[in-house]
């Protein structure tokens, strides 16, 4: 990647905002950024979804910090017997894809914002029994695909295991581990590949702090908004780059 450096600062700023609103929010940090550098071009897709995986884990890691006894070991082993086949053939298609044309990339990556900003707007309804260990899976096997592509793995999963009958702790501290083992597997393959340039790890250490200001920034300093209305304005965003991309 050739980066411009008139786009650093930019891609900074965003990152700030996105980790601010998933802090806030819950949600959104790779919709937001996938969407906007899209929308922008400030930078080809595929080294946008690299910059998510990045600065993802750095979030992750953070997050997760004395949580790891709250993993639900066995939900997270059913949802990564899909999600690893899945994120392998997520990245397979990218590279296909990045070869063919940009512009067909560009409107994947519109449907995926479209229906990852719709699924996560939905409020599911707790199940009384836990679904079957091949839903985990399959489910996994869609959130893979997402990541693989466009390093957004979250929607499908966390629509799905939000409404397993689990405490809300367990369920959050198992979905960022999702996302810790989904990012770093995304990160050793496009490595393996030679696609992590000098470039994108040095962007990738710039964001790094950038993402923990913003989320202790988010923390201290949420705005003046309900958590409703966040996630309404965080999904109208979402939703017109989406619309933005197809068009």
């Amino acid at each position: 990647m050739l980066l411009d450096l008139h786009a650093i600062a930019p891609l900074l700023l965003l990152v700030a905002f996105a980790a601010y609103v998933q802090t806030i929010a819950g949600f959104a940090y790779g919709l937001i950024l996938m969407g906007v550098i899209g929308w922008l071009k400030l930078i080809p897709l595929a080294d946008a979804a690299i910059l998510v995986s990045l600065t993802s884990l750095v979030n992750v890691l953070v997050a997760l910090r004395g949580d790891w006894a709250g993993i639900n070991r066995g939900t997270l082993a059913a949802i990564l017997l899909g999600l690893i086949p899945g994120l392998l053939g997520g990245i397979w298609l990218l590279d296909y894809l990045s070869s063919e044309t940009e512009q067909t990339l560009r409107l994947l990556l519109g449907v995926t914002l479209l229906g990852g900003g719709f699924l996560l707007m939905l409020k599911p309804t707790p199940y009384r029994q836990p679904s079957p260990t091949w839903t985990l899976g399959f489910f996994g096997l869609l959130g893979g695909l997402g990541g693989g592509l466009f390093s957004v793995s979250g929607p499908p999963v966390v629509f799905h295991l939000y409404r397993q009958p689990q405490p809300l702790a367990v369920l959050k501290a198992t979905l960022l581990a999702v996302f810790g083992f989904s990012t770093l597997l995304r990160i050793l393959v496009v490595s393996a590949q030679g696609q992590m340039d000098a470039q994108l790890l040095l962007l990738g250490a710039l964001a790094a702090p950038v993402v923990s200001l913003a989320t202790l920034a988010g923390r201290r300093y949420p705005p003046p908004l309900s958590e409703t209305n966040l996630k309404r304005g965080a999904f109208l965003l979402v939703t017109l780059m989406g619309i933005t991309l197809l068009l």
